[in-house]
């Protein structure tokens, strides 16, 4: 077994799980959004959706998001179900 993805032996009582927002026009063709507040696209919305039931195996103690509108509605969408949000400041 590779001992990178050996997590048997890890400390499980705190986990931080990465997600990126869902693909929004910009990120489409390339470009950065940094500040700029773009929506997903609808295939970004399929792609959070998506995301929901691999989320719901995990048990959240609480979810921090940008308050960015590409963030906040990939959050809605994927879930985590049942756990408090919170929004980031900019």
């Amino acid at each position: 077994m590779n001992p990178v993805n050996d997590w048997s032996t890890v400390d499980q009582s705190l986990r931080l799980h990465l997600i990126r927002h869902g693909e929004t026009a910009w990120s489409l063709s390339g470009q950065h959004t940094r500040r700029t507040d773009v929506g997903l696209t609808t295939h970004g919305e399929a792609q959070a959706r998506s995301l929901g039931p691999r989320l719901d195996a995990i048990r959240f103690a609480s979810v921090l998001t940008s308050p960015a509108s590409r963030a906040r509605r990939t959050c809605e969408l994927a879930g985590p179900r049942g756990a408090p949000f919170e929004f980031a400041r900019r």
